[in-house]
């Protein structure tokens, strides 16, 4: 417990020919760089310089061997968190990220007479070897090949914070990374919500195995990707420091952190600690089985933290195995993310897996396209079939009950009570029914388990969830002039409900993160353009600004809303937006300049800005609806497998 206090070694000055910089160079050269550089560390939540904080005295290089240093904006909360002792996560604080130094990476402390309202801080412990920039000019004076090195090395650096900022959204990304710990994290787990159908069995799954459920699904996220509340096994983890009974450690064989809840006493100690917020206290209930403190001699204690450990000792992890779309999926976040260095910058904080989703990269998802394809095939054919009999006279594909169309007229087609017709209904019937696997599979997890997996039943219920009402619509031939007709139609919301309610689960957040990065790209434009203005544009900025915060407080009343007085408040804003850009262009511009260009762009960018703005609030609506398609789609469904018993049941009768 008393080592967990002490500060690392010191990093050994050969540390520095493991940097790639340094690749090549002679040991005669390295040991005269190993005699001049000293072992430094940077502490986490340590604030390396601020604005106006210029270095005073000697300069130095610093290489980073081990951790991570960041950039960002400077804040005033980020001023005030420094020297905190609990929980200060600076990197949360500061504004925008720009940059992290990590392993490999080196700057130099002139850095910070240039940063502007840049500061520099400690992500994690950081381990750096420096070497007074005089003596590195020295040294290397006769070796121009590593100073061009490492002048590449800082313009690449600057390359990608320029490419980041001019290509919107990238920044976004690399700042979430960041500010949410990714950074320094090993693993994560991640909901891709184009397969997500909400139905929580990753949950499920996990609290039947562990006893506790160790993650939560609603995490952190962007666009199409949700970042689930669990332990991402930090390299530089900040939980196992405070713990006084040594209940927390890493496995000295699988390396993850882990909990010995029988030496737990549920204090929270490093519940607090952890900047993810993914460890869990639990109370230990009477009805509880307390045998794992009882046999040990322990008193069974009130509460427990319990944590994500992957599943250690398993062959599987819980939550992927229970997820039947395969949306649940162990990740690195540098993979997620697109951080990586070593690529061209044009790969470097990618938008796309937000936008498009990650699962067509990840899962190839070939068993729901063959199903479906084979289920567009049956139907098409069964169309085609019905499309010839009907107005084609005596004129068939399928070579089954063929008398029907010898002697049969032009718009007759089959009858739904015998022949071909009759037996589309019983198809139709049959797939309707068999989508119900699905629903035992699911609801009857372990006594079904015999039959496979959830994903390959949750295909099969979409894929002859739209072929079963389309037999039975091709089965009536389509004229429907009995009480019977009722289910027929009943079907029509069945799957439209199932597929119009996954569609917008699966599509929405995707759509959302896209307009939002274009509405911040067109932010951005306005800007600029308003910069090179005169106080009247600064008028008009001052205006967006008073704008911009009673959006605010309207999205705050928005959410409190019913659905009709949601509606309402829709139509009401669209005018409003209406009456905002007539008096934008006919009032407010011709007062703040004299160039018809630049009100002629201004005007433009602003109705950009309120298009995006309409497409936002029809996403929100759009949203509002997700929550209610599952409670849809069950209702009718009932509804049409009781109307399409009695069909039968009648059918069967007389």
């Amino acid at each position: 417990m008393a080592a967990k206090k002490l500060p690392p070694p010191p990093v050994s000055p050969r540390a520095l020919r493991t940097l790639p910089v340094f690749d090549g160079v002679s040991s005669k050269v390295m040991e005269k760089l190993e005699a001049v550089a000293a072992p430094h560390i940077v502490e986490r939540d340590s604030m390396l310089f601020e604005p106006g904080q210029a270095p005073t005295g000697d300069t130095y290089v610093n290489f980073v061997i081990a951790g991570q240093v960041g950039v960002g904006e400077h804040t005033e909360e980020a001023h005030k968190s420094i020297g905190k002792k609990a929980k200060a996560e600076l990197f949360k604080k500061v504004g925008q990220t720009w940059a992290v130094f990590a392993a490999g990476d080196y700057w130099s402390d002139e850095f910070a007479r240039v940063a502007g309202q840049l500061c520099m801080y400690g992500i994690t412990e950081t381990q750096v070897l420096r070497i007074k920039q005089a003596d590195l000019d020295a040294i290397l004076a006769k070796h121009p090949t590593v100073k061009d090195r490492m002048k590449k090395h800082a313009e690449r650096w600057m390359h990608r914070i320029r490419y980041m900022k001019e290509n919107g959204g990238r920044d976004e990304v690399f700042d979430f990374y960041v500010k949410n710990g990714f950074s320094f994290s090993t693993r994560t787990k991640i909901r891709q919500l184009e397969l997500c159908i909400d139905c929580d069995k990753c949950v499920v799954g996990c609290e039947e195995r562990h006893g506790f459920a160790r993650l939560e699904r609603f995490g952190p996220q962007v666009g199409l990707i949700n970042f689930s509340v669990s332990c991402r096994q930090c390299y530089d983890p900040r939980c196992l420091i405070d713990c006084n009974f040594d209940a927390i450690a890493r496995d000295p064989v699988s390396h993850e952190i882990r909990v010995d809840i029988s030496s737990c006493t549920g204090c929270s100690v490093c519940a607090r600690s952890c900047p993810n917020d993914s460890i869990f206290v639990y109370g230990i209930s009477d009805d509880m089985d307390h045998s794992l403190w009882e046999s040990q001699g322990k008193k069974v204690p009130k509460k427990v933290a319990t944590k994500c450990d992957r599943c250690a000792g398993y062959d599987d992890m819980a939550c992927i195995t229970a997820c039947p779309t395969g949306s649940m999926i162990d990740a690195t976040p540098e993979i997620i993310f697109g951080i990586d260095t070593s690529k061209t910058v044009d790969n470097f904080s990618d938008t796309r897996p937000f936008e498009q989703g990650y699962g067509a990269q990840a899962t190839p998802r070939v068993l729901p396209k063959i199903l479906y394809g084979v289920s567009a095939f049956l139907l098409a054919l069964c169309t085609a079939e019905w499309v010839f009999r009907r107005w084609f006279g005596e004129t068939f594909l399928l070579p089954v009950f063929s008398e029907e169309v010898i002697g049969s007229r032009v718009g007759e087609g089959f009858t739904a009570g015998q022949g071909l017709g009759y037996w589309l209904g019983i198809l139709g019937a049959s797939c309707m029914v068999s989508t119900l696997i699905y629903v035992i599979r699911n609801r009857f997890e372990k006594e079904s388990a015999f039959i496979g997996s959830k994903y390959f039943w949750f295909s099969f219920h979409n894929a002859l969830g739209v072929l079963g009402p389309a037999l039975v619509f091709l089965h009536g031939n389509l004229s429907f002039a009995t009480w019977s007709a009722i289910g027929v139609h009943a079907s029509l919301f069945v799957v439209a409900s199932g597929f119009l309610g996954q569609y917008l689960a699966n599509q929405l957040p995707g759509r959302e993160y896209a307009n939002s990065k274009d509405r911040s790209e067109l932010d951005r434009a306005i800007n600029q353009l308003s910069q090179g203005w005169g106080e009247h544009t600064r008028t008009v900025d001052l205006n967006a600004m008073n704008e911009a915060a009673k959006k605010a407080k309207d999205a705050e009343a928005v959410a409190n809303m019913g659905a009709i007085r949601f509606l309402l408040f829709i139509v009401l804003d669209d005018i409003k937006q209406l009456l905002r850009l007539f008096h934008l262009r006919f009032v407010k511009l011709p007062r703040s300049s004299k160039s018809k260009a630049q009100k002629k762009q201004l005007y433009r960018l602003q109705r950009d800005r309120m298009k995006l703005d309409r497409r936002d609030r029809f996403y929100k609506t759009a949203g509002r609806l997700v929550s209610q398609w599952r409670l849809f789609h069950i209702f009718f469904s009932i509804g049409l497998f009781l109307l399409m018993t009695v069909h039968v049941a009648w059918v069967i009768s007389f």
